[in-house]
């Protein structure tokens, strides 16, 4: 596949409309491995040329460097960060681990850079101590028939399982929040904490600064309810603090980095229909429901879909539209916590062929007329909760500043970029937020996707900037 690869040649038609600024996006790196030969896990990273795994990214930091990028951006396995005590049943953060943060986040430095986006990964990487275990679910609302038992896989450093082949238990179930079962291997709190206080404070000892901490990546609060348990645990079998929100903005205040920063990453909603639009069971765009839900659930408020809603609304193709404003059995978090002062929203503009899939023949002025319409909704958000909103003032939210956690690479692979949508999205990603009503308003940051253990992923000439390209390099 490498072979087919090349750079878009085709550049946006101005910069990032200011202030604005890039970070690069490094997606999952396997801190544990860091120092490691170099034996093809990078596939486009020449082992002759770069002996050490280490060496690739040396490499890949240097390349996104030179392009302006100011941060970035790293996901991290949780579970490989730790090695059980010699007594009992604890767990420590590994020392070889450690060595490893503290080589990559040197190299962070060294390279010129000045902010980092960290991301812990909890569930879902095969090889992170996951087993399959039999379960009784003895609450309603999971099955539609109980009690039962249920075959779910557990990691363990995540507070509920998964269902195989759906994703964590019980997808598109209002209560899977209250009736998932807990984890019968979980690590507890305490374990993870200390990761998590472990890898501030490195990051804080090398000078760099904590931008946003990414506390679940593309969280799902609208199909998945349970994963607001990274919010609230509220499960009383699971050991440790269970205000997960509150403990970890606490150990960033204890590392001298704002707890404001601390954030959730959902996913924009997308459609077949172009520029169109419907509003979401929370009375906002239903382009941006993921950004309700992780307000609703850090106020404390309700989460997941309600019974008054549809996805195949004849004039908004597949958005989560409303049809009332039945709650239905949606949960309530009831814990109330201080919106962050960021907003980070994952969004791949694009026209779907389906329910899933960005139509390749479409083109970059078509994501552009989609990512308008995106950015424009976002500053509705924003400002239905500014002096006069309806949602009520806000302080955080109405000034928050805008990180686009992910988004289109610069990449061509055949007709498509690596992630499926059409040649030069980036282009039409930029061009689009330039046209919209956000543009100009907050300071946003741009983290185009690169997966270096991909094989889709150019290494020799990683191209970001531009279309990419900020006013602001600080």
């Amino acid at each position: 596949m490498a072979g087919l690869l090349t750079v878009s040649s085709s550049a946006a038609q101005a910069a990032i409309d200011p202030p604005s600024r890039l970070h690069a996006n490094l997606g999952g790196v396997s801190i544990d491995q860091y120092n490691a030969n170099n034996t093809g896990q990078l596939p486009n990273c020449p082992s002759g040329s770069y002996p050490k795994i280490r060496d690739c990214y040396v490499s890949l930091l240097q390349k996104f460097k030179t392009q302006e990028a100011a941060g970035v951006r790293f996901r991290f396995s949780v579970w490989r960060a730790m090695e059980k005590t010699q007594t009992g049943n604890d767990y420590q953060v590994k020392s070889s681990w450690l060595t490893n943060l503290r080589d990559f986040l040197q190299d962070i430095k060294n390279a010129g850079y000045t902010y980092v986006t960290p991301s812990p990964i909890f569930f879902g990487t095969s090889g992170d101590g996951e087993q399959n275990i039999q379960v009784d679910v003895t609450v309603g609302g999971c099955t539609d028939s109980v009690p039962t038992k249920v075959e779910l896989t557990f990691w363990p450093t995540a507070p509920s399982g998964w269902e195989p082949g759906k994703g964590p238990f019980a997808a598109g179930k209002d209560q899977s929040y209250n009736c998932s079962p807990p984890n019968p291997i979980f690590v507890g709190w305490d374990n993870i904490y200390e990761v998590i206080d472990a890898l501030l404070a490195e990051i804080a000892a090398k000078g760099l600064v904590v931008y946003e901490f990414d506390l679940l990546n593309e969280i799902n609060l609208h199909w998945f309810t349970v994963e607001a348990r990274f919010i609230y645990d509220n499960m009383i079998a699971h050991s440790g603090d269970r205000d997960v929100l509150t403990k970890v903005r606490t150990l960033m205040s204890n590392h001298g980095f704002s707890p404001d920063r601390v954030t959730y990453s959902p996913k924009t909603s997308r459609t077949s229909s172009p520029g169109a639009d419907c509003l979401s069971i929370y009375g906002d765009s239903a382009r941006v429901i993921g950004l309700s839900e992780v307000t609703a659930g850090i106020n404390g408020g309700l989460v997941g879909h309600g019974a008054s809603w549809k996805d195949n609304d004849s004039n908004a193709m597949y958005l989560p539209c409303r049809t009332g404003t039945n709650t239905g059995e949606m949960p309530a978090i009831n814990v109330y916590h201080t919106q962050p002062s960021v907003i980070d929203i994952h969004d791949y503009s694009c026209l779907l062929m389906d329910k899933w899939t960005c139509d390749p023949n479409k083109t970059s002025a078509d994501t552009q007329v989609e990512a308008e319409t995106l950015f424009t909704k976002i500053r509705q958000y924003k400002n239905a909760y500014c002096p006069g909103g309806w949602h009520g003032y806000n302080a955080n939210i109405c000034n928050a500043q805008v990180v686009v956690g992910e988004t289109h690479s610069n990449t061509v692979n055949g007709n498509q970029t690596c992630e499926g949508a059409p040649v030069n999205s980036a282009e039409g990603e930029v061009l689009g937020y330039n046209d919209s009503t956000l543009a100009g308003t907050t300071t946003i940051v741009m983290q185009p996707w690169y997966h270096a253990f991909d094989s889709c992923y150019p290494f020799d000439n990683p191209v970001i900037n531009p279309p990419y390209d900020p006013s602001q390099q600080d």
